[in-house]
């Protein structure tokens, strides 16, 4: 359901390793700190995500035009290239700015449709140029997810909610928002490329923000460890 089309993602495998990039909207091209649309853009503070649209932080001419990523346009934007070894681990990376093309608008819908092989003929041909670049992802993704999962990462279904709306803007139903492979991939691919910044961060020694949590009390695991138990 996304409204943006402000990030974009490639993957290549290569001989020992893979290449990995996650392409950002370049908005600061356009958008000058202290200028007027900056200033702007301040007393607003965030888009604001309703059910049915948005209304975005940035003028409608940049969020919706100059700064989304259409395919088959060049498009200015940011890029962290990274290098795994093939064993996912992060061996180099760059950040940069850059000029990207997207070969494909993708939605997660379909892509789930592609990798569960019950995709038609039409969205087969949609993602034809992409096919084998969305198989290694695929393989990537689930190469680092079993990396989380040895490293004691937890995975928690959040219970969000899907609402569904008339021709009138009426909520007709909430249903469940199951998140399917696509999502889980791009989730991967984000947090690699966070990965990414806070040790260039760390590196050159810059003021940053660190989500980091700390070794659990013993007590508080003891605790869970007999509530999972009764449950």
């Amino acid at each position: 359901d996304a409204k943006d089309l402000d990030d974009a993602v490639s993957v290549e495998k290569m001989e020992n390793g893979w290449k990995l990039g996650v392409h950002i909207a370049d908005v600061s091209h356009y958008v000058r700190e202290g200028g007027p649309i900056d200033t702007d853009a301040r007393l607003r503070g965030t888009s604001v995500y309703f059910a049915d649209r948005v209304i975005p932080m940035l003028p409608e001419a940049l969020s919706n035009g100059l700064c989304s990523l259409n395919a088959g346009e060049d498009k200015l934007a940011f890029s962290a290239m990274m290098e795994l070894d093939a064993q996912g681990e992060l061996r180099h990376y760059t950040f940069s700015k850059s000029v990207i093309r997207s070969k494909v608008r993708g939605v997660y819908s379909e892509v789930n449709q592609i990798f569960n092989h019950t995709a038609g003929e039409e969205l087969t041909e949609k993602y034809r140029p992409v096919y084998q670049s969305l198989l290694q992802a695929q393989e990537l993704a689930n190469l680092l997810k079993e990396r989380a999962a040895q490293r004691g990462t937890m995975d928690l279904e959040s219970g969000e909610c899907r609402f569904v709306l008339n021709e009138e803007g009426v909520c007709i139903d909430v249903l469940p928002r199951v998140q399917g492979e696509a999502e889980q991939m791009i989730e991967q691919f984000m947090i690699m490329a966070n990965q990414a910044a806070a040790r260039l961060a760390r590196r050159a020694e810059l003021p940053f923000v660190y989500r980091v949590h700390e070794s659990p009390d013993p007590d508080r695991v003891q605790t869970l460890r007999e509530l999972a138990g009764v449950l």
